[in-house]
């Protein structure tokens, strides 16, 4: 109920506090107009000879059909799904990570409140929709791999399908997490998932994905999987002239870069032309990230299961754009993961303290 209030007052504060940010640029904009053409012209169109991939224009597109095309609705609805997120990172919390109550609350409380998730609830970007569909994917897996569900393992593979529809980045997710999921069961005492439950999860996702990648070819003319700008992205900052050692020592300042914490670009130029105290507030949240980093990286070396698969999650988004490019919002989707690994981490530390002073 706090967690659904909380979403609800960030929808109203940023409705009507926040600065509106323009829709008429980026990959807004192409977002935009291609789910006008879908509530308009009910076809979906290439933009500039790319073929986006449908999961978050479909959303935009539902609201515009029955709620107009008000970026209002666009914030609130997105605000909502902030909150269904920090609800995912509190059960989390307390199925996998073990954390007592009122500690998962902080976790999921610290998520809602994280001042990058407020900011691209305020975007026509696909942001937080894909973080709230990874997270329940992501939740529904593990859950399955725990009570031996053939049922959930289904659910899982539709959604990691789903999630890719909306961001392509989560093409490869599952295989990661299926071959990584070996690596730790040698490393701890838990089980590697069966072959017949990998084989069922990868058909789920697979057969979610079929109708779009048919479709998508036929439009293009080849294999598509899921958008054909993806390629493009890979090759969007490397310079021709550039050497494979450029490349090289690129890619290897991409590994700190994807950590950079602030937002950049028009966006937060806005926020702090409207509140001018936000800059003060951009430096200590900086502080305060990096210190949650450190805390996440030292929860690793416990070797528990699931900081590893959480390091497992994390690791994924930032070998992708390490390759790719490190926007500082590609790594919104390993942020819930820091701050649950630092709350885990803590509340350990703590623990720990405690039955010493006992002893």
């Amino acid at each position: 109920m706090l967690l659904l209030i909380g979403s609800l007052a960030i929808a109203a504060c940023s409705v009507l506090f926040f600065p509106r940010f323009s829709i008429d640029v980026g990959d807004s904009a192409k977002y935009h107009a291609i789910a006008t053409s879908l509530v308009t012209e009910h076809a979906y169109p290439i933009i500039e000879e790319e073929l986006y991939a449908p999961g978050y224009p479909l959303f935009l597109s539902a609201i515009y059909s029955t709620l107009g095309t008000s970026q209002g609705s666009i914030i609130v609805l997105q605000g909502i799904l902030l909150g269904g997120i920090a609800l995912a990172v509190f059960c989390f919390g307390i199925k996998f990570f073990l954390l007592k109550p009122k500690t998962a609350l902080l976790a999921s409380g610290m998520v809602l409140f994280w001042p990058y998730f407020i900011l691209y609830a305020n975007l026509v970007m696909s942001e937080i929709l894909f973080i709230f569909v990874l997270f329940i994917a992501l939740l529904t897996l593990w859950h399955s791999w725990n009570v031996n569900s053939i049922k959930h393992t289904i659910t899982a593979g539709i959604l990691f399908a789903i999630a890719t529809l909306i961001r392509p980045v989560a093409l490869l997710l599952p295989v990661w997490l299926i071959l990584g999921s070996f690596i730790i069961a040698r490393l701890t005492s838990l089980q590697a998932p069966s072959a017949r439950r990998i084989l069922i999860f990868f058909a789920a996702v697979f057969l979610t994905l079929s109708p779009w990648i048919i479709y998508s070819s036929i439009r293009t003319e080849s294999i598509t999987p899921v958008a054909t700008n993806l390629a493009d992205v890979i090759t969007k900052f490397d310079e021709p002239e550039h050497t494979a050692l450029d490349t090289l020592k690129q890619k290897s300042m991409n590994l700190a870069l994807f950590w950079n914490p602030g937002a950049g670009g028009y966006q937060a130029d806005a926020v702090v032309e409207k509140f001018g105290a936000a800059k003060y507030f951009i430096t200590l949240y900086k502080i305060v990230f990096f210190i949650l980093l450190l805390f996440a990286g030292l929860a690793a070396l416990r070797k528990t299961p699931i900081a590893l698969y959480s390091w497992l999650c994390i690791g994924y988004f930032w070998a992708v754009h390490t390759v790719l490019f490190p926007y500082p919002r590609y790594a919104l989707p390993a942020i819930p993961f820091v701050i649950l690994l630092s709350i885990y981490y803590l509340q350990h530390m703590i623990g720990s303290k405690k039955v010493l002073n006992q002893k």
